[in-house]
């Protein structure tokens, strides 16, 4: 959400490093419940046209790959959910969480402590 909002106090340090890991070359996976949730999250925080422009990013970018979230993903999403009753994993984290693991995905792009706390490294760095 901080890439998409200049208002927002992380903003700066994460297009930052966007940047840097768009330089090298990375390729950024997310889902489509990610890109939901960004959408939905950046209309209402910013506005219609800062939302169209994200949602178009993320569909027609080189680096993104949007992934769907298929059945088995998200019933395991669901039980990974269930399991973590001291958490406050969202289900979209957990959907997340299972995507990463079904691809050998180790860093996530996020200010989410919860994918910390999952074993992931987050980048940006806090």
């Amino acid at each position: 959400m901080a890439l998409y909002d200049s208002g927002d106090s992380a903003h700066r340090r994460v297009a930052e490093e966007f940047n840097s890991l768009q330089s090298q070359r990375v390729q950024f996976v997310t889902t489509s419940d990610i890109f939901d949730e960004t959408v939905t999250l950046v209309r209402s925080r910013v506005g219609h046209r800062k939302a169209v422009e994200a949602g178009h990013f993320l569909r027609t970018s080189l680096v993104w790959r949007v992934r769907p979230v298929d059945h088995a993903t998200r019933e395991a999403a669901w039980d990974l959910f269930r399991k973590y009753e001291d958490h406050e994993f969202s289900l979209t984290d957990c959907t997340s969480f299972i995507t990463m693991k079904t691809y050998n995905l180790r860093d996530a792009f996020t200010l989410d402590s919860d994918f910390k706390a999952m074993g992931f490294v987050t980048r940006p760095r806090p």
